[in-house]
């Protein structure tokens, strides 16, 4: 049965309950996040804002570990894994930066996956990769293979982002209906069966991306992709040019979806503002993103008109901070932005991704946060030529050790993690 908790009529109240740059909490617990209106008083964002203290892990660098450019970075319990644009996953030991092994490999053998971007599990340290067969691929925080996990369900555009985990070992997996007709839904399995679904929309429209109606498709990957559309888009970025004039889409593959925080999971879909919780088998409403005149609605989503109108990206999520990733002007000319939202005190700020979050902890180079694990810990990179460059024209004065300890960083070696709490 098809179960969604949505309580339309509260959300719609809430829209209307923020008038300043701080989040307001209805009678009902539903946090309301005024983003619309910290849009409009951009400000610099600094690392204090959202971290109390920064650490630094250089990565060894060996034959078998050079990451090279474009890789993407996050924490699962005491493993920092790196995917790189040479489709390695690479393992390195969150403390030291020492690197362990290769995880897996691409390929349709029992061991293989089909991309090197994964999602885990912080409690358990294991690992899971997209198969090549509707199936999860699975490695322990060691690296070793473990099993393929069966999923009853077609998967056909799973990202990594697509997947999450309940507390009871209930694996959830986020369907959209990219062609044809049909609802978007999550769906639940476990032990390699199909246990329930739940849609995702209050109305889902009956009209899809129609092929026929192509004009154009262009894929961006990795560096590329980044640089327009952020973090999310290293697994790939489908722009679409339709025939009819000011119409196409653009499809970020691993868009925030589903999230654990602690041991609750989390959901967002594209053009909906209501962060959900998934409860059980249904979803309740746990925060508005109310983005006030820059809402974008779900029917006018292939719109190239829409340069006022923001797309969220990447939600961050940990117990008292929240970063949020979104795009302006997203067909003619993107702009991406963060937001950083203080659970505690209800404050939010925005301010350019490009000019990232100002360091005012250690006085080093601009954070730039890529992935949270589960715990709460961020996780960056900063390439091995920036460090050396910011060296070369400040020195070494007036910055905390472990900061001095980099000057050893040479350009060819492997990029430096900033570990962000």
């Amino acid at each position: 049965m098809v179960k969604t908790y949505l309580y339309q009529l509260t959300v719609a109240s809430c829209l209307f309950l923020a008038a300043c740059n701080e989040s307001k909490t209805t009678d009902g617990g539903l946090r309301v996040i005024p983003l619309g209106t910290a849009i409009d008083a951009r400000t610099e964002l600094n690392a204090s804002d959202c971290f109390k203290q920064v650490q630094y892990v250089p990565l060894e660098t060996t034959d078998s570990s050079l990451i090279g450019k474009g890789p993407y970075v996050q924490v699962i319990k005491d493993r920092i894994l790196v995917s790189t644009s040479q489709d390695q996953c690479l393992m390195f030991d969150k403390e030291t930066g020492k690197f362990i092994k290769q995880v897996g490999h691409i390929g349709n053998d029992p061991e293989g996956y089909r991309s090197v971007f994964c999602w885990g599990d912080n409690e358990t340290g294991m690992i899971y990769f997209n198969g090549w067969n509707k199936d999860l691929v699975c490695y322990d925080q060691n690296g070793t293979f473990k099993e393929k996990i069966k999923i009853p369900f077609e998967v056909q555009g799973a990202s990594s982002a697509s997947f999450g985990c309940q507390n009871d070992g209930t694996f959830v997996l986020y369907k959209s209906v990219l062609f044809g007709k049909g609802e978007n839904s999550l769906l639940f399995f476990k032990d390699n069966m199909a246990i329930d679904s739940c849609a995702t929309r209050m109305a889902v429209e009956s009209q899809s991306l129609d092929p026929s109606n192509i004009a154009s498709i262009a894929v961006l990957k990795g560096e590329t992709g980044a640089q327009f559309y952020g973090p999310t888009t290293y697994e790939g970025v489908l722009v679409l040019d339709y025939k009819e004039p000011e119409t196409g889409s653009i499809i970020i593959n691993a868009n925030t979806r589903l999230w654990r925080q602690d041991k609750e999971l989390y959901f967002v879909e594209a053009y909906n503002d209501t962060i959900y919780q998934v409860k059980d088998r249904a979803l309740v409403p746990a925060s508005v993103l109310d983005l006030g005149k820059y809402h974008w609605n779900f029917s006018e989503r292939f719109m190239k008109n829409k340069d006022n109108a923001v797309l969220i990206t990447q939600i961050l999520d940990s117990e008292d901070r929240m970063v949020i990733r979104f795009i302006k002007g997203l067909f003619h000319e993107p702009v991406l932005y963060t937001a950083v939202v203080t659970k505690s005190t209800g404050e939010v700020k925005v301010g350019l991704y490009a000019d990232g979050l100002n360091d005012d902890l250690t006085n080093y180079l601009p954070l730039q946060p890529m992935s949270v694990s589960q715990s709460g810990e961020y996780a960056g990179l900063i390439p091995a030529g920036d460090v050396a460059a910011w060296f070369e024209e400040n020195g070494d004065k007036d910055i905390p050790q472990q900061v001095k300890a980099l000057k050893r960083i040479g350009e060819e070696d492997n990029p430096v993690v900033v570990l962000m709490k």
